[in-house]
């Protein structure tokens, strides 16, 4: 007889994706809702990543649970090798739950997968809108087709609150994002860690910056100027790029 199966049940799984995907449509709902309302930006991103998380998290679970299933598929054997024709027809049902299981399970992972990839479109979207308001080249210059970015590189960039302007600066330096594509992949998040820190002490420079002296003449320069009074220009000589 086949002994009593203990996988996780693709019914607990399924309510879990059912879940997951009335989450991902009330974002959806409330994220508009949102944006008309003028809720904080870093609101919706926080949600959409927190979905990118939960959907990762049961992509990897159904895949898991999918390949427990198939490995416990095996022939239910000839009627003659049982005890009772029940226990014959018990062990070809049973054969054949696992079996639409496993392919429940296999469906829900890619489906899930697909949920984690919108979200995290999504939030990439979101979280480089007032840059790109800013940088008006930004897509050009950040999806350019020449720039080396492994996957590694790409989810320490959506990680970090600096993602867009690392992205937009790698895109002007085409030779450092292949530099660092190059690396072992621990390496690689290290230097996407140096690339924001080099930001961040750029910008704590301007801003500590006194006004220099042309301003005196009307000429004036913009290294005392917070970056969001900047002009386009004034902002990328700001940033180096």
């Amino acid at each position: 007889m086949t002994p009593p199966d203990d996988t996780p049940s693709a019914d607990e799984a399924a309510l879990a994706f059912s879940a997951l995907q009335d989450d991902a449509s009330e974002a959806a709902g409330q994220g508009g809702s949102a944006q008309r309302k003028g809720a904080p930006r870093k609101a919706r991103v926080d949600r959409l990543i927190r979905d990118k998380e939960v959907a990762d998290a049961l992509a990897q679970t159904s895949a898991a649970q999918a390949q427990q299933l198939r490995q416990r598929l095996q022939s239910a054997g000839r009627p003659q090798d049982y005890r009772t024709p029940e226990d014959y027809t018990r062990a070809v049902a049973e054969q054949a739950v696992r079996e639409v299981g496993a392919e429940i399970l296999a469906r829900q992972a890619e489906q899930a997968r697909e949920i984690a990839a919108r979200a995290a479109y999504d939030a990439w979207g979101e979280a480089t809108a007032a840059f790109r308001e800013k940088v008006p080249d930004f897509d050009e210059v950040a999806h350019n087709p020449n720039l080396a970015v492994t996957p590694i590189m790409a989810e320490s960039i959506r990680e970090t609150p600096r993602g867009a302007e690392i992205a937009y600066f790698l895109g002007k330096n085409l030779g450092e994002a292949q530099r660092i594509a190059a690396l072992p992949p621990v390496s690689q998040v290290m230097a996407i860690a140096r690339l924001e820190a080099r930001l961040d002490t750029a910008q704590a420079a301007i801003s500590r910056a006194p006004e220099p002296i042309g301003a005196l003449t009307g000429r004036g320069g913009n290294a005392g100027k917070p970056l969001d009074q900047m002009s386009f220009d004034e902002y990328r000589r700001a940033r180096g790029f």
